[in-house]
C-alpha cells in the first residue's frame, strides 16, 4: 500500500461525527478520502417524518410496522446500499477500505468490495464490536465479517481475544481519540456560560451506573446533566432541584462549550469498557482544556495518568467528594487541565490514531 493511500471510508452518520473526524485526520496525513455512510437511508427518514407529521398534526398514531415488513425492507435497503457502495468503490479504486463499526454490512458486501478493488480491508471499533452496549442487541452480520478484514482495530484490549476466536487475521489496540478541530479551549461568552455552564457537568446517555453517581450527588447543587434518557430518573431522584436536566442532545460544538464553561466535568464509562478502553469523552474533555473527573478504568495508566492528567474516582461517593473538592480548588484544576491538555495534543488525537493505523497496515 502507498504511503499516502486512497481511502474509502465507510462509517456511520451520527451526531458525534466519528466518521467526519476520521476522514479529516486521514486528509491531513495526505490521503485522498471518499466517505460513504452505511446507515444513511432517505426512505427511512421520509417514513419517520411522515409518522411524526401524522401523529403531531392529525392526532392519530401510526402503529409500528410488522416484523416481516421490517425484515423485507432491511434486506432490500441493504442490497440497494451495497450495490451503490460497490459501484462507488470500483470508480474510486481505493488502496484501503476502512470500515468504522459497520454493523449492517454483510460478508457478501465485503467480499464484493475486495473483488472490485483489490484493496486492503480494515475495521475500527470504538465500542463493542458486535453488540449495542445499551440495548444488548447483537449485530447479527458482524461475526461473519470478521475473517474478511485484513486488520481489526479495537478500542479495548478485552475484545482482542473475542475477535481472534471469530477468525480475525490480525487484531490491534487503537484507542478512542479527540478531534481538536472541534474540542479545544475557548473563551465562553456570558450568554453561553448561562446556557452551558455549571459547577459540575455530566454529558452522556442515561445508564444505571451513571445514575448511581448522580444519586450520590443528590443535595449537591450545581450538577448539570445533558443526554438521552435522564428526564424520568431525575424527576424522581432530585426533588430538591440540585440536579438540573439541561437537554437531551448536544452537538459536539455545544459539548465543548459545556466543558469550557463548567468547573468540573464528570465522565463515566459504559460496561463495555473493561481494559484501557477509555471512551471518546475521556479525551474530548481534556482537548477542550477542561478538568475531567472520570471513573477508574483498569490499565488506563497507559493512556492518561490518574491524579495528574485527569482526576479519578473509584465509587459514587468518592465522585461526590472529589467534585466538591475540585470545584473549589482553582489552582489544582488549572494544573490538571493543563497536563491533560498537553497529553491529548501529544498522543491522543484522531491524527495520531490514523498515523498508527496506516503505519500498521504499511508495515
Amino acid at each position: 500500500m502507498r504511503q499516502r493511500p486512497k481511502v474509502l471510508l465507510i462509517g456511520p452518520e451520527v451526531i458525534l461525527r466519528w466518521t467526519e473526524s476520521t476522514a479529516r485526520a486521514l486528509e491531513t496525513l495526505g490521503c485522498t478520502v471518499k466517505t460513504v455512510y452505511y446507515n444513511r437511508s432517505v426512505v427511512r427518514k421520509q417514513m419517520e417524518g411522515l409518522r411524526h407529521f401524522v401523529s403531531h398534526h392529525l392526532g392519530s398514531r401510526i402503529p409500528p410496522a410488522p416484523h416481516w415488513l421490517l425484515e423485507t425492507y432491511w434486506h432490500w435497503s441493504n442490497r440497494c446500499k451495497a450495490a451503490t457502495l460497490i459501484r462507488s468503490a470500483r470508480a474510486f479504486r481505493p488502496d484501503l477500505v476502512l470500515v468504522l463499526k459497520g454493523e449492517s454490512l454483510t460478508a457478501l458486501t465485503l467480499q464484493k468490495l475486495k473483488q472490485a478493488t483489490g484493496a486492503l480491508l480494515a475495521a475500527w471499533w470504538v465500542d463493542h464490536p458486535w453488540m449495542n452496549a445499551e440495548s444488548k442487541h447483537q449485530w447479527r452480520e458482524v461475526p461473519g465479517c470478521i475473517p474478511l478484514f485484513d486488520a481489526c482495530f479495537i478500542f479495548d484490549h478485552a475484545y482482542e481475544s473475542l475477535l481472534r476466536e471469530a477468525g480475525a487475521r490480525t487484531v490491534h489496540f487503537l484507542p478512542c481519540a479527540a478531534d481538536t478541530a472541534i474540542f479545544r479551549p475557548q473563551t465562553v461568552s456570558a450568554m453561553d456560560r448561562a446556557t452551558y455552564g455549571t459547577a459540575v457537568s455530566l454529558v452522556g446517555v442515561y445508564t444505571e451506573d451513571r445514575a448511581k453517581v448522580v444519586s450520590a450527588m443528590t443535595g449537591e447543587h450545581g450538577l448539570g446533566i445533558w443526554g438521552p434518557g435522564w428526564k424520568p430518573f431525575l424527576n424522581g431522584a432530585s426533588q430538591d432541584g440540585s440536579c438540573a436536566f439541561r437537554g437531551e442532545r448536544l452537538l459536539p460544538e455545544e459539548a465543548c462549550k459545556v466543558y469550557n464553561a463548567s468547573l468540573v466535568n464528570l465522565n463515566t464509562h459504559h460496561s463495555q469498557t473493561k481494559r484501557a478502553g477509555l471512551n471518546t469523552r475521556a479525551f474530548e474533555i481534556l482537548a477542550a482544556g477542561a478538568v475531567e473527573l472520570t471513573d477508574y478504568v483498569p490499565e488506563m495508566e497507559t493512556l492518561l495518568e490518574p491524579g495528574r492528567e485527569t482526576a479519578v474516582f473509584h465509587s459514587p461517593e468518592e465522585a461526590r467528594e472529589l467534585s466538591r473538592h475540585y470545584a473549589k480548588a482553582d489552582e489544582e484544576r488549572r494544573r490538571i487541565a493543563e497536563a491533560g491538555y498537553r497529553r491529548v495534543l501529544a498522543e491522543h488525537t484522531y491524527r495520531h490514531r490514523m498515523q498508527t493505523l496506516l503505519a500498521t497496515l504499511v508495515a
